[in-house]
């Protein structure tokens, strides 16, 4: 379950469905990953999701991120069994 969102468009998409400040470009990928990442209970869902997954390292140790698009990544930490802290960032 999703508890706690850093960037702010991505708090107010899942909390009230309004995607003003996201890019709509991205919007379905964004979704599909925020409902995934909202059932997910255990290391082996996290897995589950597939090759784009991987773990961080640096100043982003313990988080995970997955790809949305080029350098954009939403990345997030897991602490059983919750999501927090999750971010959209163009880490690169």
């Amino acid at each position: 379950m999703i508890t706690s969102i850093t960037h702010k468009g991505l708090r107010k998409f899942y909390e009230e469905g309004d995607a003003a400040l996201l890019d709509r470009r991205y919007l379905i990928k964004i979704e599909m990953i925020m409902t995934a990442l909202d059932a997910i209970t255990e290391d082996k869902d996290i897995i589950a999701l597939g090759k784009n997954i991987h773990k961080l390292k640096g100043d982003y140790e313990a988080y995970w991120s997955l790809n949305i698009t080029g350098n954009l990544r939403m990345i997030f930490k897991f602490e059983r069994p919750n999501i927090v802290n999750l971010n959209l960032v163009d880490y690169h």
